[in-house]
């Protein structure tokens, strides 16, 4: 017979719970953080996010999908990509390219070379694997899937409350870390109702609980970097740069390239 789906429920709902002890939270919420700084953490949110369209559209879609199940978490991935969108829409409200004042190459660096986004760096590997950990299985993809669901919605349960309070100081929307979103952010996966009465054997639980369990390791690793770059560039003010340096003695003694003729 197995064992039914809700035992990966129920780890998900523990992982919850652990994740809302994350002291990014306290960060967020203390009482004497000036607005907007608490929402001015989406720079090294980025990777992470932004990633995610091309997850949901090359990693978690089934090409051919061949059951309820693939059919299911298709569309749900549909919807799903479209988020980074609305990330785009209140970087630009939070006036992030002012804020940060990047040139081209400083944008490079932080999403390629900075020490602080290597974390990121790293899961973004790993989430383009995850169709290949989970070896196409869309039961242990669920498992995968709804713990990344009822993670984010931990994360936009805290930081929805401050955006609310931003837009009626400033009368300024932000429809990816206010309300808008978490509307679209319930906790659970819209095909969840395919998955719950499903069994699992031994070998596939086992496999389905450890999937969940390292997205659930991922999220807290990223919360711990979104709370290092905040300490460190947020509350002092002073936005991440690349490191002054010269290049090496060999390419700077080299001529540059003469004139074409």
């Amino acid at each position: 017979m197995g064992y039914p789906v809700k035992n990966v429920l129920h780890l998900v709902e523990r992982r919850q719970a652990d994740l809302d002890r994350h002291p990014l939270f306290a960060w967020m919420e203390r009482d004497d953080a000036p607005l907007p700084d608490p929402l001015l953490i989406l720079p090294p949110m980025t990777t992470f996010t932004m990633g995610f369209r091309d997850v949901n559209k090359w990693v978690f879609r089934y090409q051919d999908p061949t059951d309820d199940l693939q059919r299911g978490i298709n569309i749900h991935s549909f919807e799903d990509q479209t988020h980074s969108r609305l990330f785009l829409q209140d970087w630009r409200r939070l006036g992030l390219d002012e804020r940060l004042g990047w040139r081209a190459s400083d944008t490079l660096w932080w999403m390629f070379r900075a020490d602080i986004n290597e974390v990121a760096r790293r899961h973004g590997v790993y989430f383009q694997s995850m169709a290949v950990a989970d070896g196409g299985d869309p039961l242990l993809r669920f498992a995968q899937s709804e713990m990344m669901e009822a993670l984010g919605a931990v994360f936009f349960r805290h930081v929805a409350k401050i955006a609310i309070r931003y837009t009626e100081q400033t009368g300024i929307e932000l429809p990816y870390l206010g309300p808008f979103h978490q509307v679209l952010e319930s906790g659970h996966m819209d095909c969840e109702e395919l998955f719950v009465e499903q069994r699992l054997d031994d070998r596939r639980l086992t496999r389905a609980l450890d999937l969940a369990d390292t997205i659930y390791e991922i999220f807290d690793a990223q919360l711990d970097m979104w709370l290092e770059y905040a300490k460190a560039h947020v509350d002092t003010g002073v936005p991440p740069r690349p490191p002054a340096g010269v290049p090496p003695r060999h390419l700077a003694a080299r001529p540059g390239p003469g004139p074409r003729v």
